[in-house]
């Protein structure tokens, strides 16, 4: 049974699991002084404690612990309470329940608590069902765990809103760490201050788009390092791989038994080693030539070379069964081939072709 009593303050404490961890100084001193004018109008609500060591009696807050800070800052000895039997269960979801039904919740309050809410079994359909949010909306809120702290940081000065945070969120630590380097630095180019859309342009551009790849990606249609996601990324169409080690591995296990194919059907065949084999810019491509080089593939040093555009149709894709196709050349994009009749001695930089994943 719930009863109501003046109970002294020191004979109560802050619950250490409440997960609302800040109060707005202005709006407690405002509360403080109408406090002082007409009293604590609603009581807060606790429950009975003991120590563990000494088994001293105390009262734990559940619900009112801006209340209870208020009444401290106004002076008073003693507050109306609301005593309730509670298990720590029942009074962590209060609490939670409180918390997120206020109006004025900090995201990331409101995050940790969905976070510690799933940490005692709750999934997120129960969640989305029980606090009337969709399972999107609650996905984004545990998401936020992962911020790294340098962005969360850049939220509480104001240099970036909460829109940048959610999506931020959804990448992997060594993504974000990238991001955070190359497009929060201070540059010309650095995106505090600016719309979602650059951030999301950003993220494409850094990325591994998943369009056009030579691997099968319907194991990526539900990962939640893939930025076009169902369950995570309904704003975001573009997919894009975050995990890049996965997208390698994935690139050559597929690429990879093509060249064999090739230099099994042609001995001649060479990988041409030139400006763009220097300069490569995706780790895929990195770890096919490492593959390339381990397995005893002949590489030709080549400046540069130049081509007949005019001469290009659909059909010249990459393609084993080829027989005209004896080199290959890397470019910016998941390398090129380049037939042996189109390569010249030139001094031009190479110029994209035909991706591997055409």
């Amino acid at each position: 049974m719930n009863e109501i009593i003046n109970i002294e303050v020191g004979c109560i404490v802050p619950c250490p699991e409440n997960p609302r961890k800040k109060i707005n100084q202005e709006e407690l001193d405002e509360l403080a002084q109408s406090i002082k004018s007409i009293g604590l109008l609603q009581p807060i609500t606790v429950r009975r404690k003991s120590d563990v060591e000494t088994h001293a009696l105390y009262y734990e807050i559940v619900c009112g612990h801006r209340r209870f800070e208020a009444a401290k800052l106004a002076g008073m000895a003693e507050i109306p309470c609301i005593v309730r039997e509670l298990s720590d269960e029942e009074a962590y979801e209060i609490m939670v329940t409180e918390n997120l039904q206020r109006k004025d919740v900090d995201p990331f309050d409101e995050a940790e608590a969905f976070n510690l809410l799933q940490e005692r079994g709750y999934d997120t359909d129960v969640l989305a069902t029980k606090f009337g949010k969709s399972k999107t909306y609650v996905l984004s809120r545990l998401k936020l765990k992962n911020l790294h702290k340098d962005f969360r940081l850049r939220y509480e000065m104001g240099d970036i809103d909460f829109s940048h945070c959610l999506i931020i969120a959804r990448l992997d630590e060594s993504f974000q760490v990238r991001l955070l380097k190359e497009r929060y630095n201070g540059g010309y180019n650095d995106l505090s201050g600016k719309p979602v859309r650059d951030l999301k342009v950003a993220i494409a551009s850094l990325g591994l788009k998943l369009e056009g790849v030579p691997f099968d990606t319907s194991a990526c249609e539900n990962c939640q390092k893939n930025s076009g996601c169902a369950s995570l990324f309904l704003d975001m169409k573009e997919s894009v791989c975050e995990d890049r080690d996965c997208f390698a591995k994935k690139y050559v296990d597929a690429v990879y038994p093509k060249f064999k194919e090739l230099r099994k059907r042609n001995p001649e065949f060479v990988i041409l080693d030139n400006f763009a084999l220097n300069h490569l810019q995706t780790e895929a491509d990195i770890k096919l030539l490492e593959k390339l080089r381990e397995e005893g593939f002949n590489f030709k040093k080549e400046e540069g070379y130049n081509y007949d555009r005019a001469n290009e149709s659909s059909s010249q894709r990459f393609n084993i069964d080829n027989k005209d196709v004896v080199a290959f050349d890397f470019s910016y994009a998941y390398g090129m081939l380049v037939p042996r009749k189109k390569v010249a001695e030139s001094k031009c930089a190479p110029r994209p072709w035909k991706t591997i994943g055409a």
